[in-house]
C-alpha cells in the first residue's frame, strides 16, 4: 500500500524552501507524558518516608533527626491516604465514585507491597538518624562540659588573686533533642488517636450455605474501615425482629435485586444512613446505582452458615452481621470473581434497611471459567471425599466451598483418620475427585479437625 505521508514546504536555515513530511499531532504522545509525570508525582509522595530519609545522608550527623522527623510525619501521611483511598487508591487499591462505581486503581494492588518496603526501610533510617544524633548530641554536650570546666580551673589558678569568676555557660544542645522526642511523642499520639476510631473488624469463622441469587453492584476489594459511636448500647438477647424473619427478609431482598422489578422503597428506610460507601441516601438513588451497575454482573451471593447474628442497638436501629460468598463477573477485569464479603445491617423499627454496609472483604479470587456453587445431594463427607465434579467442593470442616485458582487448579490440604495429619497438595479438577481423603480449603481448618479427631482417639 502507498504510502500517504502529507509532505508541505518549509524553510531551512538557510532560508531555501525544501518539501519535508509534515508533522503529526502529537496531542496523545503528550497527554501519555503528562499521566506519566503524574504518576511518578503520585509515587514520589507516597513514598516520601523514604526520600526524606535519604536526604539525612546530606546532612551534619548532628542534625539527622531533622530527616527523622520527617519521615516519621510522611509516614503518618501514608497511613491516613491509604484510609481515604487518595493517592493510593488511584494508583493502587482502587476507589468508588460519586454513583458507587468502583475503579481498579492505575497501577494495581498487588503493587502496592513494594511501596510498604520503601516506606518501612525509609522510617527504619529515619530511627537510626535520630538515635544517632541524640547520642552524639549527648557526646559533644559531655566533651564541651569537661573542657569548660578544664578551662575554668586553669583561669582560677592564674588568678589566685582575684575573686572575680566566669558566670558563663557551655551551650547545652539537650533541651533541642528534648523537644525532638516530645514532638515525636505528640506524633504517634495523634497517630493513636486517629487509627483507634478506623479499627476493622475481624473476620469469622463461618460453617453452612444457603445460596440466594442477586446482582450486587458494589463489592469493594479491601476491607472498608468505618468510625464507630462510643454511644453504642450494647443489648445481647434483645432482638425485636427474629432470626428467621429477618433471614427470609434478606434472602428476598437478594433474590429482587437479580430480578427486574426491585425496588429499593421495599426494603430501604425513606432516609438510609449508609449504603455501602454512600451515605445519607434515597431508595430512589438506590434503585438508579442497581440500574447503572455495569462492573459486576449476573452476581451471586451464599449466605454462610444460613444465620445473621445480632449485634447491638443504638437507638432504634438494631444491627445484625453475617458473611456471604459473593461470586460475578467482572466486566472491567474480562474475568469471573469470588470472595467472601463481611455484611452490616441496621434494620429500623419498621423492619426496614437504615444501613447495608460491606464490613470486610477476604478471599478474593479472579478466574478465567465461570464458577457456579452447586450442593452436591449426598452427605457432606461423602461429597467431600468422593468428590463429583458436577458439584462444588466444600470444606469438610467448615463446610465453605473451596473453588479452583486462577490455573484452574486446586490447592487444598487434606488429611485421613488413618492418619490425622495436615497435608498440602495441588490437583486439576479430574484429580481431585479421584483423592480419597478428606479435604479443606486452608491449614487451618485441616489443623483444627486433626485436633478434633486426635483428641477424640
Amino acid at each position: 500500500m502507498a504510502d500517504k505521508t502529507e509532505y508541505i514546504f518549509e524553510k531551512d536555515f538557510w532560508g531555501n524552501w525544501k518539501l519535508v513530511p509534515k508533522k503529526q499531532d502529537n496531542g496523545i504522545g503528550w497527554l501519555i507524558v503528562l499521566l506519566i509525570v503524574v504518576v511518578i508525582v503520585c509515587l514520589a509522595i507516597i513514598t516520601l518516608p523514604l526520600w526524606i530519609a535519604l536526604l539525612g545522608f546530606k546532612m551534619v550527623k548532628t542534625k539527622r533527626y531533622y530527616a527523622g522527623i520527617g519521615s516519621l510525619l510522611a509516614l503518618l501521611y501514608f497511613i491516613i491516604d491509604i484510609q481515604n483511598r487518595w493517592i493510593t487508591g488511584f494508583l493502587f487499591l482502587g476507589y468508588n465514585d460519586s454513583a458507587g462505581q468502583f475503579t481498579e486503581g492505575l497501577i494495581g494492588e498487588k503493587q502496592i507491597m513494594y511501596v510498604y518496603i520503601a516506606n518501612g526501610i525509609g522510617v527504619i533510617l529515619g530511627l537510626v538518624f535520630i538515635v544517632q544524633a541524640y547520642l552524639l548530641n549527648k557526646e559533644k554536650n559531655s566533651t564541651s562540659i569537661t573542657s569548660t570546666a578544664s578551662e575554668t580551673a586553669s583561669d582560677n589558678s592564674q588568678t589566685a588573686n582575684s575573686f572575680s569568676v566566669s558566670n558563663s555557660k557551655p551551650k547545652n544542645t539537650s533541651n533541642q533533642l528534648n523537644v525532638v522526642l516530645g514532638i515525636l511523642g505528640v506524633v504517634f499520639a495523634l497517630a493513636v488517636i486517629y487509627f483507634s476510631f478506623n479499627k476493622k473488624d475481624a473476620p469469622q469463622e463461618n460453617t453452612n450455605n444457603t445460596a440466594v441469587e442477586n446482582t450486587q453492584p458494589i463489592i469493594n476489594e479491601s476491607a472498608i474501615s468505618e468510625t464507630t459511636n462510643n454511644d453504642v448500647i450494647e443489648q445481647e438477647h434483645y432482638e425485636p425482629i427474629s432470626q428467621d424473619e429477618l433471614l427470609n427478609f434478606v434472602n428476598q431482598y437478594y433474590n429482587d435485586i437479580s430480578s427486574d422489578n426491585f425496588s429499593a422503597e421495599n426494603y430501604f428506610s425513606d432516609n438510609v444512613n449508609q449504603y455501602i460507601n454512600r451515605k445519607n441516601i434515597s431508595p430512589s438513588e438506590i434503585n438508579s446505582i442497581h440500574i447503572n451497575n455495569n462492573e459486576f454482573v449476573n452476581g451471586k451471593s451464599t449466605i454462610i452458615n444460613n444465620e445473621i447474628n445480632f449485634d447491638r442497638t443504638d437507638g432504634d436501629i438494631s444491627y445484625y452481621n453475617y458473611w456471604i460468598d459473593f461470586s460475578c463477573y467482572r466486566k472491567s477485569k474480562n474475568k469471573f470473581q469470588n470472595c467472601k464479603v463481611k455484611v452490616e445491617i441496621g434494620i429500623d423499627n419498621n423492619n426496614k434497611i437504615k444501613s447495608y454496609r460491606e464490613l470486610e472483604v477476604t478471599d478474593l479470587k479472579f478466574t478465567t471459567d465461570e464458577v457456579s456453587i452447586s450442593r452436591d445431594p449426598r452427605s457432606k463427607d461423602v461429597a467431600n471425599v468422593f468428590y463429583d465434579v458436577n458439584y462444588t467442593l466444600f470444606d469438610l470442616l467448615t463446610d465453605e466451598p473451596i473453588l479452583p485458582n486462577s490455573d484452574g487448579q486446586y490447592d487444598i490440604w487434606y488429611s485421613s483418620n488413618e492418619d490425622p495429619s495436615p497435608y498440602n497438595i495441588v490437583l486439576s479438577k479430574t484429580q481431585l475427585s479421584n483423592h480419597r481423603y478428606y479435604k479443606f480449603k486452608t491449614k487451618a481448618n485441616c489443623v483444627q479437625w486433626c485436633k478434633n479427631k486426635n483428641s477424640n482417639n
